[in-house]
């Protein structure tokens, strides 16, 4: 769960936004790619463990000798925050998110059992149990759109998406509940595409007083509140050595206990940006 605005870049843009954040090719849905996840964990567990650290995430300078022993998924949005007319914000999904979410956990060792319905795009499903805290006048009113809420779609299968998602150990569960909606996969695109935060910098001459020549730029954030999840798969360790080896339950252990609580992702640091939460959540109910 993002805090703050996190600033995964891509590098630089010739569009209007000089430095974007990181996307998928073929959605255009924000992420954090596995690389950057890999590398700002290893980062945070270096301070807190650093004999295990090149036994788990591989050695930093000469990786002839053996490789990490950990594999780590681009982090993917599952709810973006959007404001509402009513209830200052909601979270959106779509139907293409939550499908790739179950269909990924599931292939992954975990479940997510649910029907998961369509939604045209003047619709909405509203996943509160009090949907009148978001709606006015029998409308959802987000950002610029109208939306109508869907109150054919059978209780059941609202409360089995609840159910699925409740099982899993998410940050703020009981406050997302009260503003999970589900939008059409157009509209959700439209929102991660137009709706995030865009923020001018410069640099100002101390001698002038004004903006040095050239040094106005803008930078895309991923706003707060936005949650994100990805998969990381242990083995044992890869190093030729008996004594120093973990099996894989207990690379995951040391992970769990010095990956946890908030940790700074992509850029910005200085200025308060890429304070994320992180909540771990086993795949089965082995722990696993």
């Amino acid at each position: 769960l993002c805090q703050t605005g996190v600033h995964c870049g891509s590098g630089s843009s010739l569009e209007v936004i000089d430095l974007p954040i990181q996307r998928e090719k073929h959605t255009n849905f924000p992420i954090f790619q596995g690389s950057s996840v890999k590398g700002t964990l290893r980062r945070f567990y270096e301070q807190k463990d650093k004999t295990n650290a090149e036994l788990i995430f591989g050695p930093e300078k000469d990786g002839s000798e053996y490789a990490s022993c950990i594999s780590v998924t681009d982090a993917k949005v599952l709810f973006f925050p959007v404001k509402s007319f009513k209830g200052v914000f909601v979270w959106v999904t779509c139907p293409m998110v939550l499908e790739r979410f179950s269909r990924e956990l599931n292939s992954s060792g975990g479940k997510f059992d649910c029907e998961i319905p369509e939604v045209k795009d003047e619709n909405a499903i509203i996943l509160a149990e009090n949907s009148n805290a978001l709606i006015v006048n029998g409308k959802l009113v987000v950002d610029e759109y109208v939306l109508t809420p869907i109150d054919a779609i059978d209780k059941e299968k609202k409360k089995q998406i609840v159910n699925a998602l409740s099982a899993l150990e998410i940050p703020e569960k009981k406050e997302l509940f009260k503003r999970a909606v589900i939008v059409s996969n157009d509209l959700f695109t439209h929102f991660v595409t137009a709706a995030t935060e865009v923020i001018a910098r410069t640099k100002i001459n101390d001698e002038t007083g004004v903006v040095e020549a050239g040094a106005l730029w803008y930078e895309e954030y991923l706003p707060a509140e936005t949650f994100l999840y990805s998969f990381i798969f242990s083995g044992d360790t890869r190093k030729q050595d008996k004594e120093s080896k973990l099996e894989a339950k207990k690379v995951v252990e040391n992970l769990k206990k010095n990956l946890n609580g908030v940790i700074q992702f992509g850029g910005n640091e200085t200025i308060g940006k890429g304070l994320v939460q992180i909540q771990w959540s086993a795949l089965n109910k082995e722990g696993e």
